[in-house]
């Protein structure tokens, strides 16, 4: 059984994942939006655009690192492609309440990989 001071530091630690896999999805809206508004990228912007592209990829990467093909699956569909968690559940073939637990046991996994993004 984990110590009330482990079980602490694991829902942080998944807390902090989620926001770091959700941001994901703002990142990229943010860089769609200025394409489709014709921005262009000054040399300040320009930085920002390659560490959020960075970033991108780095939460990519981790999510690609999971092993079990169900849950990078689950990964790849909510916080990549922003599908809603009914959305997933129906492509899984799994009931809603299936996928909140194998939400919480993806982000737990990939909580693991990304260390520092």
């Amino acid at each position: 059984m984990e110590s009330g001071f482990n079980q602490e530091a694991t829902k942080l630690a998944r807390v902090e994942c989620d926001r770091i896999l959700r941001a994901y999805r703002m990142m990229n809206d943010i860089l769609l939006s200025a394409r489709s508004y014709g921005r262009t990228f000054g040399e300040e912007d320009k930085l920002d655009e390659a560490a959020m592209r960075a970033q991108m990829f780095a939460i990519r990467s981790a999510i690609l690192e999971v092993e079990d093909s169900r849950e990078r699956l689950f990964l790849y569909h909510y916080y990549i492609k922003g599908h809603t968690l009914e959305n997933c559940a129906k492509m899984l073939g799994i009931s809603r309440r299936s996928v909140y637990r194998l939400k919480s046991k993806a982000v737990d996994n990939v909580a693991q990989k990304i260390k520092t993004i």
